[in-house]
């Protein structure tokens, strides 16, 4: 397990030297991480609906708006997560911890997307990153799933972009508010 650490470490210090953009998708399990990040990075990661489905931070490589990203899609957030998974939930950490920017991918179509939104903000105040942090762009995911987005303007903020990583809207607007806080 020390090794794996360390290769880690040795990992995301070369590519803090190399200057690419590290952008970690976070978000509770099942938001739709890995659709979107098999979207932006047009990868094909595995992707599905249940618990766990990606259990290591997985990273590609992506290219627009003529900036080189590396995308993070890490492991899905919940409450009480077993202990057997906190290794795999601790370099999930680290990775968020030290990127550049954060997408917190949210599922509009939950009914527990306030509750949910609650747990990942708990997890990430306890690393040490405020709701605040204005690294994090709130990307609220399957919004192809919902007849009238209106009743929830509230929920949301000028850092918040709709989209269904299903069927591609609103990626163009994500990809822009992407380079533009990078730049």
């Amino acid at each position: 397990m020390k090794n794996i650490i360390l290769s880690r470490d040795n990992q995301r210090y070369r590519r803090k030297k190399n200057k690419v953009p590290i952008i970690s998708l976070i978000g509770y399990t099942n938001s739709g991480k890995s659709t979107l990040f098999n979207k932006l990075t047009k990868s094909n990661v595995l992707s599905k609906d249940m618990l766990f489905a990606s259990l290591d931070s997985t990273i590609r490589s992506s290219f627009f708006k003529n900036i080189n990203f590396l995308f993070v899609d890490t492991v899905g957030f919940i409450r009480d997560l077993p202990t057997t998974l906190i290794d795999a939930f601790k370099s999930t950490l680290d990775e968020i911890i030290y990127s550049d920017l954060i997408l917190h991918v949210r599922d509009i179509s939950s009914q527990y997307y306030l509750e949910h939104r609650r747990e990942v903000f708990k997890i990430l105040n306890d690393i040490g990153i405020n709701d605040d942090d204005e690294r994090i762009i709130e990307v609220v995911n399957k919004v192809d799933l919902i007849e009238n987005l209106n009743k929830f303007h509230n929920s949301f903020n000028n850092q918040s972009v709709y989209v269904s990583a299903l069927n591609g809207e609103g990626i163009d607007e994500l990809k822009t508010k992407i380079a533009n806080k990078i730049i």
